[in-house]
């Protein structure tokens, strides 16, 4: 009997096979039933019936509430009991207003569904400057806009007659048109020159892109103290542009910091929280904005007081948010770093081995903290800093701009030659200074994650021979294979894909290449 109504249980149109759960659970139900064992059956006693055993209870975590299943002997017409419980396993009481269900909705409108374990570590750090951030930038909004709205003489007084107001009316139509229209211009302008950078300079760009809203505001409040009317189509238009550039670079930017914080498939929810969570911060900016100018003053002095005090607040709160995130995603920079650190590990090893002797080796693949102990680590982790052990890398450069001079052909042609089974050729700018040199990294069409991080890697070892591709070349083919599977190894970096100042451009050989597959991302 109790065979016949596991079976229909397990035909149920709601298709449950409850998995195990610790025995301790079951103190959570009210009344236990006995379980299910061979015992009951009549069953031979094995490892397999032990495991299909059905548990009391079930537990099901909803935005931080715990709700228990009370699992009876199921029928086909049976539906599921449960309750909702505190952590500690209490049954929550009855009241007008429930904690557990205030956290619920608190969490399911701001959090993105199976916080903290469906996103990345430094989420809520990341966020928690992000709001401050916005509201303080939305404080300051407000205070812009009052002082493109005392320039253009709105709510200075009504003395004018009403054919004087319609004229004014017009004017200030125009002119705020014309401020959005110049901003939009400047806007795409920034998007043509430098939209290949933002994935590979996440930081960098989200900074600029703060400074740049500051001095948006800044440039719009001059319109309230200039000479005359005719300086505000310029200011503001400055004003509007900056702004855009800021709007801009955020909707951009945030698409691939929200990618880093998926840790499921949870991207669109990622997003969805983020607008909520803004749409608070916005409304408390706004909120303390209006409060400044209605309760205390709204003069100019008065403006840029609050602007002294708020802006180098918001930067703040940028540098912190940026600081406190650490991703997975690799740049070039990051690629090149983790590169020189692997190959002192390596040495070290080696140099270990060799005298046998015990010392403490460092992992062989730096973590995001890691590599800010490099002396090149430069600013935000996104620029290398000149150094005799490092070249600068510039990935996925044309042909043209690799190979250059009188010798250009036949540099390029002894490339070809010698990495010719690779997916990859290089070549050594010597800087002016002399303390670094570029290498120049021209890509195949077919080149991959593992081609990518294969040509940095022989280029910090040419680097170190000055700028011998072809006397390090037997070494890097050795070493290369290592590397990569090094860093696919390691839970600090995703190795299928390598960011960079991509702007699409890869060489081809006739037959070799176009039809070549090598793995998503490898």
């Amino acid at each position: 009997m109790i065979a016949l109504q596991r079976q229909a249980f397990h035909s149920s149109p709601l298709g449950l096979h409850p998995p195990r759960v610790p025995r301790d659970e079951d103190a959570l139900a009210p009344s236990k039933p006995a379980p299910i064992t061979a015992a009951t059956t009549g069953a031979p006693s094995t490892p397999d019936a032990a495991a299909d055993a059905i548990p009391a209870t079930l537990r099901e975590t909803m935005h931080g509430r715990l709700r228990v299943y009370q699992v009876t002997t199921p029928t086909a017409s049976s539906s599921l009991s449960w309750s909702w419980r505190s952590a500690e396993g209490h049954a929550e009481r009855a009241r007008w207003l429930n904690p557990g269900q205030a956290i619920q909705f608190l969490r399911s409108t701001f959090l993105p569904v199976g916080y903290p374990h469906s996103v990345h570590p430094s989420y809520a750090r990341f966020h928690v400057w992000k709001f401050a951030e916005t509201t303080i930038a939305c404080a300051i909004g407000v205070l812009a806009s009052q002082a493109l709205l005392t320039a253009l003489g709105v709510g200075a007084g009504a003395s004018a007659g009403a054919q004087a107001a319609g004229a004014a009316g017009t004017a200030v139509a125009v002119q705020w048109i014309l401020k959005d229209g110049l901003g939009e211009v400047g806007k795409l302008v920034l998007i043509q020159q430098f939209a290949s950078q933002f994935d590979s300079r996440l930081r960098t760009w989200k900074l600029a892109g703060e400074v740049a809203s500051v001095l948006g505001v800044f440039t719009s409040m001059l319109t309230a103290v200039a000479p005359s009317t005719a300086w505000f189509l310029p200011l503001a238009s400055i004003g509007g542009a900056l702004k855009s550039f800021y709007f801009t670079l955020w909707s951009t930017v945030h698409a691939s910091f929200a990618r880093q914080w998926a840790a499921r498939a949870n991207l669109a929810d990622i997003l969805a929280k983020d607008e909520a969570q803004l749409s608070v911060a916005s409304m408390l900016g706004a909120g303390v904005g209006v409060a400044l100018i209605a309760l205390v003053r709204h003069d100019a002095p008065f403006l840029f007081g609050c602007l002294a005090v708020f802006a180098p607040a918001q930067l703040f709160c940028s540098v912190s948010m940026l600081r406190s995130a650490h991703f997975t995603m690799l740049s070039d920079v990051k690629l090149a770093l983790i590169a020189r650190h692997w190959l002192d590990a390596t040495s070290t090893a080696t140099a270990t081995a060799d005298h046998h002797a015990v010392t403490e080796i460092p992992p062989p693949i730096a973590s995001s903290a890691g590599l800010t102990a490099l002396p090149e680590h430069g600013f935000m982790g996104e620029f290398l800093v000149p150094s005799p052990r490092l070249p600068m890398i510039r990935p996925g450069v044309a042909l043209v701009d690799a190979f250059t001079g009188p010798t250009a052909t036949t540099d390029l042609a002894a490339a070809l030659r010698l990495l010719h089974r690779e997916r990859y050729l290089i070549q050594f700018h010597p800087s002016a200074s002399g303390t670094s040199s570029t290498a120049m990294i021209a890509l195949r069409a077919d080149a991959r994650a593992r081609d990518i991080s294969a040509a940095v890697l022989h280029s910090i070892l040419a680097h170190e021979q000055g700028g011998d591709v072809a006397g390090t070349y037997a070494r890097a083919r050795e070493l290369a294979p290592r590397f990569y599977s090094d860093l696919a190894a390691s839970p600090d970096w995703d190795a299928k894909r390598v960011y960079f100042d991509d702007r699409g451009v890869r060489y081809s050989l006739p037959g070799i290449g176009a039809h070549e597959e090598t793995g998503d991302g490898e």
